[in-house]
Protein backbone atom coordinates (compact mmCIF):
# COMPACT_ATOMS: atom_id res chain seq x y z
CA UNK A 1 0.00 0.00 0.00
CA UNK A 2 1.22 3.48 -0.83
CA UNK A 3 1.25 6.23 1.74
CA UNK A 4 -1.96 8.25 2.12
CA UNK A 5 -4.09 5.71 0.34
CA UNK A 6 -7.80 5.78 1.24
CA UNK A 7 -8.73 2.58 3.03
CA UNK A 8 -10.81 1.15 5.82
CA UNK A 9 -9.18 0.20 9.11
CA UNK A 10 -10.88 -2.65 10.96
CA UNK A 11 -9.74 -1.83 14.48
CA UNK A 12 -10.12 -3.72 17.75
CA UNK A 13 -9.03 -1.04 20.22
CA UNK A 14 -8.75 -3.18 23.36
CA UNK A 15 -6.66 -6.36 23.28
CA UNK A 16 -4.39 -7.84 25.98
CA UNK A 17 -1.64 -10.48 26.10
CA UNK A 18 -2.07 -12.12 29.51
CA UNK A 19 0.49 -14.50 31.01
CA UNK A 20 -2.25 -16.84 32.18
CA UNK A 21 -3.22 -17.72 28.61
CA UNK A 22 0.10 -19.56 28.10
CA UNK A 23 0.17 -18.77 24.39
CA UNK A 24 2.76 -17.31 22.04
CA UNK A 25 2.53 -13.93 20.37
CA UNK A 26 2.10 -15.79 17.07
CA UNK A 27 -1.03 -17.48 18.43
CA UNK A 28 -2.48 -14.17 19.57
CA UNK A 29 -1.78 -12.49 16.23
CA UNK A 30 -3.21 -15.47 14.32
CA UNK A 31 -6.42 -15.25 16.33
CA UNK A 32 -6.78 -11.48 15.98
CA UNK A 33 -6.07 -11.59 12.25
CA UNK A 34 -8.52 -14.43 11.64
CA UNK A 35 -11.30 -12.69 13.56
CA UNK A 36 -10.65 -9.36 11.85
CA UNK A 37 -10.58 -11.03 8.42
CA UNK A 38 -13.64 -13.23 8.87
CA UNK A 39 -15.74 -11.13 6.47
CA UNK A 40 -14.79 -12.02 2.89
CA UNK A 41 -15.99 -8.62 1.62
CA UNK A 42 -13.26 -6.87 3.60
CA UNK A 43 -10.56 -8.19 1.28
CA UNK A 44 -12.19 -6.51 -1.72
CA UNK A 45 -12.86 -3.22 0.04
CA UNK A 46 -9.30 -2.27 0.93
CA UNK A 47 -9.72 -3.17 4.58
CA UNK A 48 -6.63 -3.22 6.81
CA UNK A 49 -6.88 -5.19 10.11
CA UNK A 50 -5.46 -3.59 13.25
CA UNK A 51 -5.41 -4.02 17.02
CA UNK A 52 -4.45 -1.93 20.01
CA UNK A 53 -2.40 -4.19 22.29
CA UNK A 54 -2.48 -3.02 25.91
CA UNK A 55 0.02 -3.77 28.65
CA UNK A 56 -1.11 -4.03 32.27
CA UNK A 57 0.72 -3.71 35.58
CA UNK A 58 0.16 -7.41 36.34
CA UNK A 59 2.17 -9.20 33.65
CA UNK A 60 5.57 -10.68 34.48
CA UNK A 61 7.26 -9.32 31.33
CA UNK A 62 6.48 -5.85 29.89
CA UNK A 63 4.73 -5.90 26.55
CA UNK A 64 7.52 -3.97 24.83
CA UNK A 65 10.04 -6.63 25.88
CA UNK A 66 7.77 -9.39 24.59
CA UNK A 67 7.68 -7.65 21.23
CA UNK A 68 11.44 -7.07 21.20
CA UNK A 69 12.11 -10.73 22.04
CA UNK A 70 9.62 -12.07 19.50
CA UNK A 71 10.94 -14.58 16.98
CA UNK A 72 8.13 -16.31 15.15
CA UNK A 73 6.29 -16.67 11.88
CA UNK A 74 4.81 -13.20 12.22
CA UNK A 75 7.65 -10.84 11.24
CA UNK A 76 7.71 -7.51 13.07
CA UNK A 77 8.49 -4.29 11.24
CA UNK A 78 9.15 -1.19 13.34
CA UNK A 79 7.68 2.15 12.27
CA UNK A 80 10.36 4.79 12.76
CA UNK A 81 8.10 7.82 13.21
CA UNK A 82 5.81 6.01 15.68
CA UNK A 83 7.77 3.88 18.17
CA UNK A 84 4.54 2.41 19.57
CA UNK A 85 3.29 1.26 16.15
CA UNK A 86 4.27 -1.92 14.31
CA UNK A 87 3.49 -3.78 11.11
CA UNK A 88 3.40 -7.57 11.33
CA UNK A 89 3.66 -9.77 8.22
CA UNK A 90 3.02 -13.48 7.81
CA UNK A 91 2.83 -15.18 4.42
CA UNK A 92 0.96 -12.35 2.70
CA UNK A 93 -1.05 -11.44 5.79
CA UNK A 94 -0.65 -7.93 7.24
CA UNK A 95 -1.66 -6.66 10.66
CA UNK A 96 -1.12 -3.27 12.25
CA UNK A 97 -0.40 -3.34 16.00
CA UNK A 98 -0.54 -0.20 18.14
CA UNK A 99 0.76 -0.58 21.68
CA UNK A 100 -0.17 1.14 24.90
CA UNK A 101 -0.87 0.66 28.58
CA UNK A 102 -4.06 0.16 30.56
CA UNK A 103 -3.64 2.68 33.36
CA UNK A 104 -5.49 2.22 36.66
CA UNK A 105 -6.17 5.70 38.02
CA UNK A 106 -6.32 6.89 41.61
CA UNK A 107 -10.12 6.88 41.46
CA UNK A 108 -10.38 3.29 40.24
CA UNK A 109 -11.22 4.13 36.64
CA UNK A 110 -9.25 2.71 33.71
CA UNK A 111 -7.65 4.65 30.88
CA UNK A 112 -6.16 3.01 27.80
CA UNK A 113 -3.18 5.15 26.81
CA UNK A 114 -2.26 4.25 23.24
CA UNK A 115 0.75 5.71 21.46
CA UNK A 116 2.89 8.21 23.30
CA UNK A 117 3.00 6.98 26.92
CA UNK A 118 5.27 9.60 28.47
CA UNK A 119 4.11 10.74 31.93
CA UNK A 120 1.42 8.03 32.08
CA UNK A 121 1.75 5.95 35.24
CA UNK A 122 -0.55 3.85 37.39
CA UNK A 123 -2.27 5.61 40.27
CA UNK A 124 -2.43 9.03 38.65
CA UNK A 125 -5.57 11.16 39.13
CA UNK A 126 -7.62 10.75 35.99
CA UNK A 127 -7.92 14.50 35.42
CA UNK A 128 -4.15 14.84 35.40
CA UNK A 129 -3.78 11.90 33.03
CA UNK A 130 -6.28 13.06 30.41
CA UNK A 131 -5.18 16.69 30.54
CA UNK A 132 -1.90 15.65 28.95
CA UNK A 133 -2.47 16.41 25.29
CA UNK A 134 0.39 14.82 23.40
CA UNK A 135 0.86 14.18 19.70
CA UNK A 136 0.51 10.55 18.68
CA UNK A 137 -1.44 9.59 21.78
CA UNK A 138 -5.05 8.65 22.35
CA UNK A 139 -6.66 8.24 25.78
CA UNK A 140 -9.66 5.88 25.87
CA UNK A 141 -11.80 5.56 29.01
CA UNK A 142 -13.37 2.09 28.56
CA UNK A 143 -16.60 0.79 29.99
CA UNK A 144 -16.15 -1.85 32.68
CA UNK A 145 -18.72 -3.54 34.88
CA UNK A 146 -19.64 -1.21 37.75
CA UNK A 147 -16.92 1.36 37.08
CA UNK A 148 -19.17 3.96 35.50
CA UNK A 149 -21.63 3.96 38.40
CA UNK A 150 -21.90 5.96 41.64
CA UNK A 151 -19.06 8.43 42.36
CA UNK A 152 -16.86 7.17 39.54
CA UNK A 153 -19.75 7.52 37.13
CA UNK A 154 -20.36 11.07 38.32
CA UNK A 155 -16.68 11.88 37.81
CA UNK A 156 -16.78 10.52 34.25
CA UNK A 157 -19.91 12.55 33.52
CA UNK A 158 -18.10 15.64 34.80
CA UNK A 159 -15.19 14.92 32.47
CA UNK A 160 -17.57 14.54 29.53
CA UNK A 161 -19.36 17.80 30.33
CA UNK A 162 -16.00 19.62 30.46
CA UNK A 163 -14.33 17.72 27.65
CA UNK A 164 -12.87 20.89 26.13
CA UNK A 165 -10.35 20.77 29.00
CA UNK A 166 -9.41 17.12 28.51
CA UNK A 167 -8.20 14.79 25.76
CA UNK A 168 -10.03 11.46 25.68
CA UNK A 169 -12.69 9.36 23.97
CA UNK A 170 -14.93 6.68 25.45
CA UNK A 171 -14.56 2.94 24.97
CA UNK A 172 -17.09 0.12 24.84
CA UNK A 173 -16.28 -3.58 24.93
CA UNK A 174 -17.68 -6.93 23.96
CA UNK A 175 -17.94 -8.02 27.59
CA UNK A 176 -20.84 -5.65 28.21
CA UNK A 177 -24.14 -7.58 28.17
CA UNK A 178 -26.43 -6.36 25.40
CA UNK A 179 -29.27 -6.00 27.93
CA UNK A 180 -27.23 -3.36 29.81
CA UNK A 181 -28.28 -0.62 27.42
CA UNK A 182 -29.08 2.56 29.33
CA UNK A 183 -25.58 3.84 30.02
CA UNK A 184 -25.86 7.58 30.36
CA UNK A 185 -22.22 8.30 29.51
CA UNK A 186 -22.50 6.43 26.20
CA UNK A 187 -25.78 8.20 25.49
CA UNK A 188 -24.15 11.55 26.25
CA UNK A 189 -21.28 10.74 23.88
CA UNK A 190 -23.71 9.77 21.12
CA UNK A 191 -25.71 12.99 21.42
CA UNK A 192 -22.63 15.24 21.64
CA UNK A 193 -20.50 13.73 18.86
CA UNK A 194 -17.89 12.23 21.19
CA UNK A 195 -16.14 9.21 19.67
CA UNK A 196 -16.73 5.77 21.18
CA UNK A 197 -14.20 3.10 20.24
CA UNK A 198 -15.05 -0.58 20.65
CA UNK A 199 -12.80 -3.45 21.64
CA UNK A 200 -13.01 -7.13 22.46
CA UNK A 201 -11.27 -6.70 25.88
CA UNK A 202 -10.58 -10.43 26.37
CA UNK A 203 -10.42 -11.39 30.03
CA UNK A 204 -7.63 -13.23 31.90
CA UNK A 205 -9.63 -16.45 31.66
CA UNK A 206 -8.99 -19.74 29.88
CA UNK A 207 -9.14 -19.38 26.08
CA UNK A 208 -10.47 -15.81 26.21
CA UNK A 209 -7.67 -14.83 23.84
CA UNK A 210 -9.90 -16.36 21.14
CA UNK A 211 -12.04 -13.19 21.38
CA UNK A 212 -9.18 -10.95 20.23
CA UNK A 213 -10.14 -9.03 17.11
CA UNK A 214 -13.85 -9.91 17.40
CA UNK A 215 -15.30 -6.48 18.27
CA UNK A 216 -14.38 -3.01 17.13
CA UNK A 217 -14.89 -0.22 14.61
CA UNK A 218 -14.59 0.32 10.86
CA UNK A 219 -12.66 3.55 10.38
CA UNK A 220 -12.39 5.25 7.00
CA UNK A 221 -9.05 7.00 6.65
CA UNK A 222 -6.34 8.14 4.28
CA UNK A 223 -3.68 5.89 5.76
CA UNK A 224 -0.09 7.12 5.99
CA UNK A 225 1.97 3.96 6.53
CA UNK A 226 4.79 6.04 7.99
CA UNK A 227 2.41 7.39 10.64
CA UNK A 228 -0.56 4.98 10.70
CA UNK A 229 -1.70 5.67 14.27
CA UNK A 230 -1.66 9.42 13.64
CA UNK A 231 -3.83 8.80 10.56
CA UNK A 232 -6.31 6.80 12.63
CA UNK A 233 -6.49 9.42 15.40
CA UNK A 234 -7.26 12.10 12.82
CA UNK A 235 -9.96 9.92 11.26
CA UNK A 236 -11.53 9.20 14.65
CA UNK A 237 -11.75 12.91 15.39
CA UNK A 238 -13.47 13.50 12.05
CA UNK A 239 -16.04 10.68 12.27
CA UNK A 240 -17.26 10.53 15.85
CA UNK A 241 -19.58 7.54 15.42
CA UNK A 242 -17.67 4.98 13.35
CA UNK A 243 -19.49 1.80 12.30
CA UNK A 244 -19.10 -1.22 14.57
CA UNK A 245 -18.45 -4.88 13.90
CA UNK A 246 -18.97 -7.85 16.23
CA UNK A 247 -21.46 -8.15 19.06
CA UNK A 248 -21.92 -7.69 22.79
CA UNK A 249 -22.09 -10.47 25.38
CA UNK A 250 -25.18 -12.38 26.38
CA UNK A 251 -26.49 -11.79 29.90
CA UNK A 252 -25.64 -15.36 30.94
CA UNK A 253 -22.14 -15.12 29.47
CA UNK A 254 -21.50 -11.87 31.33
CA UNK A 255 -22.60 -13.34 34.67
CA UNK A 256 -20.54 -16.50 34.16
CA UNK A 257 -17.41 -14.52 33.30
CA UNK A 258 -17.82 -12.28 36.36
CA UNK A 259 -18.16 -15.36 38.59
CA UNK A 260 -15.04 -16.94 37.07
CA UNK A 261 -13.03 -13.77 37.68
CA UNK A 262 -13.93 -13.93 41.36
CA UNK A 263 -13.21 -17.62 41.95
Amino acid sequence: MNNNKPCRIKLDSHVHFYDCWNISLDQLLDTAYDNLSSNEKDATQGTYPAICLLDTEKESVPLQQKLNDHEGVWLKEDIALEPSSFRFHNNGKNLLVFTGTQINTAEGLEVLVIGNQENATHGMPIKTLVQQQQNGRLNIIPWAAGKWLSQRGELLTELLENRDQYAFVLGDNAGRPWLWKNIKQLQYASSHGIPVLCGSDPLPLHKHYLKSGSYGNLIETSLDLEKPWTSIIQAIQQQAQADKFGHLSSASGFVLNQLKLRL
